[in-house]
């Protein structure tokens, strides 16, 4: 989205922050490869000039050969990018952090959550208006999604 109302486009970033959060799991979860009793994640926080806060998080599979680890090793190139960058639109900076960092889902992932939320409280408006969504059509969703 690249409309007048700059949904589409990041608000100059002036700080970044990650950090890593360990959360458990209530009881514990099993599949064929295992049981986790926490989830390792990575919360990425952006924020504009106006001191507009845009959150993101990544939850890295070690079945994709991800982990809170690779995340926070590559997330410092994501948001050099990201700060570099002036009122861009997101798909830009996006290629750009493909293009420096590589391949990284989970980490892309984060951040492309925290500039998205980011353009929301811009408008102030949810996510879900953004992009035409309804929550009342939300399909139900397992503990693996």
């Amino acid at each position: 989205m690249s409309d007048e109302s700059g949904a589409g486009h990041v608000a100059p970033v002036v700080d970044t922050a990650f950090e890593r959060r360990s959360l458990p799991i209530d009881g514990s979860f099993t599949i064929a490869r295992g049981t986790t009793e926490t989830a390792e994640n990575v919360l990425v926080r952006v924020t504009d000039e106006a001191d507009r806060v845009g959150l993101g998080c990544s939850a890295p599979s070690a079945y994709y050969g991800e982990t809170a680890d690779t995340v926070a090793a590559v997330l410092p190139e994501y948001l050099d990018v990201v700060e570099s960058v002036g009122p861009e639109p997101r798909a830009t900076v996006e290629r750009r952090c493909r293009e420096r960092v590589g391949d990284n889902p989970a980490a892309r992932a984060a951040v492309a959550i925290a500039l998205a939320d980011l353009a929301g409280k811009r408008l102030d408006a949810p996510l879900y208006d953004l992009w035409g969504l309804d929550p009342a059509n939300a399909p139900p969703t397992s503990f693996t999604v």
